[in-house]
């Protein structure tokens, strides 16, 4: 009898491992989705106090604002899930240090006037386009206090970080109306960003700067594969928003980024979850010299049967539901309303595993990609905005999308079947 006991402990610990993951993705969870929860939660309040053109040009601004946060780490803070555990602190001194080179480059940049004269967006944001640096340094902060928090297991410091700046900005736009949508978005940016720095500055351990300087050096492939290809993605990402907004006009782009903000909120959520946690997991297997793809397509599996009961939902109910939240003056008919979501519940499948490139080693393969994803968007949707009106517009865009990401997600199949653990450092 006494050869059973340890299979039986074993078993045990197994066991008791389930309610710690389950715990562990609850306040992940709880992070992701308490901000948009409170968002949704104030969107009838929201919509009824500012304009489909206020939520727009709102949009627009974000959209530039996440283009320069993607790069302003020079995606330094993506290896902290990577290193081994005594180059955290390096890495996150270079992330930290990185996310100060661009932001006095992006400031330089807006004072000398080039940008706003070649950069339509920057055109059209006209004295907004001032807020730019500063609210994608903070949102650098928030990067890096993330991934540090996730890192270290610390869950709940991570659920703060990541909730409280839409909780603070929902505050600010209902006490403080009169000071605008993009204007309450600065302040709850910088009283969070500035909140995430302190913190940071507490519980990174100090290290000499030669240490910084070669742990910098060791992931150079980071800035020069990985932040050049994360632009091109983030651009491609923004790109709806640029040319509607471009060509249709702010109450066109107001009614889209309401629509897929309200409805996406769920499987965004549950991606942003999902793909926080596979990316821990993914790096955790990585470092032990076993292959993701058993994981992947779990959460693959996962976030495509909360995909497809959302179609259903929103095919069903959408239009009421909607038009209940938002009032009278939003556009809300079933068709624009499941023209505007295809896209985005494909992306919001396929997108959370996309870290597989970075944790398995293969950025080139990631790289290919987001050179092709980039390309394929900015030329199809260039077509589109000069040729057609704003429904085939965002019909094209929907193609765009689902095309480029089966190819990824045959390509990340791959990657990941291929995987025999020589890619380990």
């Amino acid at each position: 009898m006494g050869q059973f006991l340890p299979l039986a402990l074993s078993r045990h610990r197994e066991l008791m491992k389930i309610p710690n993951a389950l715990n562990r993705a609850a306040i992940v969870a709880l992070g992701v989705g308490l901000g948009p929860l409170v968002q949704l939660l104030a969107m009838p309040v929201l919509s009824r106090i500012y304009m489909p053109t206020e939520f727009g040009h709102l949009a627009l601004f974000l959209s530039v604002v996440s283009i320069v946060v993607t790069v302003s780490c020079l995606r330094y803070e993506g290896a902290i899930q990577v290193v081994k555990d005594p180059e955290v602190e390096a890495i996150a001194w270079t992330a930290l240090l990185s996310a100060g080179l661009i932001f006095l480059i992006t400031v330089t940049l807006l004072l000398t006037g080039l940008p706003q004269q070649r950069i339509e967006s920057l055109l059209i944001l006209g004295g907004d386009a001032k807020w730019v640096p500063a609210v994608a340094l903070c949102g650098a902060m928030i990067l890096i206090g993330s991934n540090i928090t996730m890192r270290e297991g610390r869950y709940v410091r991570n659920a703060a970080i990541r909730s409280s700046q839409s909780i603070i900005f929902v505050l600010f736009a209902i006490a403080a109306s009169e000071l605008g949508l993009l204007v309450t978005n600065v302040l709850a940016s910088l009283v969070v960003g500035l909140g995430v720095f302190i913190y940071l500055i507490r519980v990174i351990r100090k290290i000499p700067f030669s240490d910084i300087r070669r742990t910098a050096e060791k992931y150079l492939e980071y800035p020069m594969l990985v932040a050049p290809t994360s632009l091109l993605d983030a651009a491609a990402l923004t790109l709806p928003v640029l040319f509607i907004s471009g060509s249709y006009g702010f109450e066109s782009t107001g009614h889209y980024t309401q629509i897929q903000r309200l409805i996406g909120a769920p499987i965004l959520m549950a991606g942003i979850v999902v793909g926080q946690l596979f990316m821990k997991r993914s790096g955790e297997l990585f470092r032990s010299g076993h292959s993701s793809r058993t994981l992947m397509w779990k959460s693959v599996g996962i976030l495509s049967l909360g995909a497809i009961a959302l179609l259903i939902g929103l095919a069903t109910f959408g239009e009421v539901v909607c038009r209940a939240i938002l009032g009278d003056a939003w556009r809300v008919d079933t068709k624009f309303l499941l023209i505007v979501m295809t896209p985005l519940l494909f992306r919001a499948v396929v997108s959370p595993i996309t870290t597989i490139t970075l944790t398995h080693g293969r950025i080139r393969v990631g790289t290919l990609w987001q050179v092709y994803y980039f390309a394929s968007t900015y030329l199809g949707l260039l077509y589109a905005a000069r040729t057609m009106n704003f429904e085939k517009f965002l019909i094209f865009y929907a193609i765009i999308e689902i095309v480029a990401y089966s190819l990824y997600l045959i390509l990340a199949d791959k990657v990941a079947s291929n995987f025999s653990g020589k890619h380990v450092k």
